[in-house]
């Protein structure tokens, strides 16, 4: 069944104030030198720290009026500015000698709803609450005026319109043609795991309008925070969120991330499919990347307006989860190494939300590299203004659509600020059950389902990633984001058609990005082997990951079974089982072996005496 929908949705987003210190720039590949404790919001790029206080209304289509989100100087400032915008008075509002009115009752007061979004980062949102006052145009602009008058008030932004990026989808006549396109399939010969080296379990965050958890092929590598009982109302883990054990929904601010806006158009279920959905477990499609864990962020609220202020919400609490695992050596939080953004605002510059495009800095200050998608407009981005795919950040990178044959395809363009194309059409993922019970899988064509590609192959680029990769980017991620851009620059496959589109002139090549970052860990880390090569058709592990009691294992005809030697070893590449094995042993080609494993990663090694032929796989057990 297909399921096309557009959401037409007007967004009320509240600007909110951060304090902004010392930045660092990017001079060719130098280790930066950030700071090492994770501070409140001070690691953004000066490209962002030149963003004037003034506020660009110049193209009123986009905005929604009488909402802002305002930054303050210090979180000092942050409940005496809300106290004062709170008891604003009418007669207070005034420019060039003009009073504020209402049309109705010029002696009416107004008043404003204050929210503190964040306290440590000085974020509140603004409303004013009068919805029959018309303060459009010329008294829209006095009220921004007197707000950004206000002492201890750095910056302020309105709330914008934002827009889902996808398209309808075509019939598929292939399904998951996306796949090969972007050479992934060659990496998962050396990994398909979402655990880095360290023993580190890696998760890609989506945020969107969240997604149909009890999805078959999702329910599996739904991230769950295991230091939150759930639904008991209280905040176990101390992160300053209730009950969030699967994620959080920013945009109503509650733990239920699938509600009936996520089954709207099933937007967030299908983009999280590309990321992750299940491989290797013998149902549907498989993701990307087939065990990272997915975190499911709802920003888009019930009333479907106030959209924006969900997202810097869910930005908020990416953040917050990642710096909660820095801090508490991985006992806490959530390792999240990629956000995906599948959403954006037609027309928009950075002037117009800066504070949104400061957040990409935040989060990357942290190690979380971001990638979102740009318009579904075929338009050059210069000329007509696209957020964020305008925001200045060195920890955002812009994807647009490219077809079948690796051509650019319906989607925003720019040499500058749109980095590199991924497949967009016809990309078939999964979609909410209850669309269709028998078959939850769908096609879908746009931005939507490019980005996601990018977002799930840096959890793959961590996995493989070596010591001192691994090292770096934990206490410099500016450093190691600006490598792993650069060997993205490096790995595109490029031709003469996305030259014109895109900055880095070509398509996602995920094999080619790995080996680019192969190189590097081969020329500065000793101790880099690389991953042994599985041969995938002469020994498997079904499924995988597996739950603890029984591990199926099979062995091709091709590789002799008399004689054989099977041990299991750990990360540390300690045995923890060993055995012989003969051909009596398989049934159908297909060994049993009870085993009692602790969850976590091993590999399972076999050795045969005969042909003198060795092999392993990776295997979890959950």
């Amino acid at each position: 069944m297909k399921f096309i929908k557009k959401i037409g949705c007007y967004i009320l987003l509240f600007l909110s104030i951060f304090t902004i210190t010392s930045s660092q720039t990017y001079a060719g590949i130098e280790f930066l030198q950030l700071k090492s404790n994770f501070g409140l919001i001070s690691e953004f790029s000066q490209s962002q720290n030149q963003l004037q206080k003034s506020v660009n209304i110049s193209d009123t289509s986009k905005i929604f009026p009488n909402a802002w989100i305002i930054k303050v100087k210090s979180s000092e400032d942050v409940n005496s500015v809300a106290t004062l915008l709170h008891n604003v008075k009418v007669n207070t509002i005034t420019s060039n000698n003009l009073t504020i009115q209402t049309k109705e009752n010029p002696s009416a007061q107004i008043f404003f709803n204050t929210e503190v979004i964040d306290s440590s980062m000085g974020l509140i949102s603004v409303k004013l609450m009068n919805s029959s006052i018309d303060f459009w145009n010329n008294k829209n602009k006095i009220l921004t005026d007197y707000i950004k008058s206000m002492d201890g008030v750095q910056l302020v932004q309105y709330t914008h319109k934002l827009t889902k990026r996808r398209l309808p989808n075509d019939p598929l006549i292939n399904r998951q043609i996306h796949l090969s396109q972007i050479s992934v399939d060659k990496l998962w010969v050396y990994s398909s795991q979402a655990i880095n080296k360290h023993g580190d379990t890696l998760v890609v965050a989506v945020i969107d309008d969240g997604y149909d958890t009890s999805h078959p092929d999702l329910k599996q590598n739904l991230f769950i925070n295991r230091n939150e009982i759930p639904w008991n109302g209280i905040d176990d883990d101390g992160n300053s969120y209730i009950d969030d054990y699967q994620g959080w929904n920013s945009g109503d601010q509650n733990p239920q991330v699938f509600n009936e806006v996520s089954v709207y158009d099933g937007h967030g279920t299908s983009v999280a499919g590309v990321v992750g959905a299940t491989g290797n477990n013998g149902i549907g499609i498989t993701g990307v990347a087939w065990t990272v864990k997915v975190l499911p962020i709802n920003c888009w609220p019930k009333n479907m307006t106030d959209v924006e202020l969900g997202l810097i919400r869910g930005m908020v609490y990416a953040y917050k989860m990642k710096k909660l695992y820095l801090q508490t050596n991985g006992m806490k939080g959530a390792n999240i190494v990629a956000v995906n953004q599948s959403m954006g605002m037609d027309n928009g510059y950075p002037e117009d939300a800066p504070l949104w495009c400061q957040m990409f800095d935040s989060l990357g200050s942290v190690g979380i590299l971001n990638a979102a998608a740009t318009t579904n407009r075929n338009i050059k981005i210069e000329n007509f203004g696209d957020l964020p795919t305008m925001c200045p950040s060195k920890h955002l990178i812009m994807v647009s659509a490219s077809n079948n044959d690796n051509q650019h395809y319906y989607s925003g363009h720019s040499t500058e600020y749109v980095d590199l194309a991924a497949p967009g059409v016809g990309i078939y993922t999964t979609q909410p059950v209850e669309f269709n019970m028998n078959d939850p899988y769908i096609g879908e064509t746009g931005t939507s389902f490019s980005s996601p590609q990018l977002a799930a192959a840096i959890s793959l680029m961590h996995s493989l990633a070596c010591d001192t990769f691994i090292k770096l980017q934990i206490n410099n991620p500016d450093s190691a984001h600006r490598l792993l851009i650069n060997w993205l620059d490096s790995s595109v496959s490029r031709n003469s058609n996305l030259k014109e589109y895109t900055r880095m002139g070509g398509s996602l090549d995920v094999w080619n990005w790995y080996q680019e970052m192969r190189n590097w860990c081969k020329a500065v880390d000793p101790t880099f082997v690389g991953l042994n090569k599985i041969n995938k058709n002469k020994v498997q592990i079904f499924p995988n990951p597996i739950d603890n009691g029984i591990l199926s294992i099979y062995v091709s005809e091709s590789m002799k079974i008399d004689n054989c030697q099977f041990s299991i070893t750990d990360l540390l590449g300690r045995n923890v089982d060993f055995w012989d094995a003969r051909a009596s042993d398989f049934s159908n080609s297909v060994m049993q072996r009870p085993i009692k494993l602790n969850p976590g990663t091993y590999y399972l090694n076999v050795f045969s005496g005969e042909s003198g032929e060795k092999t392993n796989v990776m295997f979890i057990v959950n």
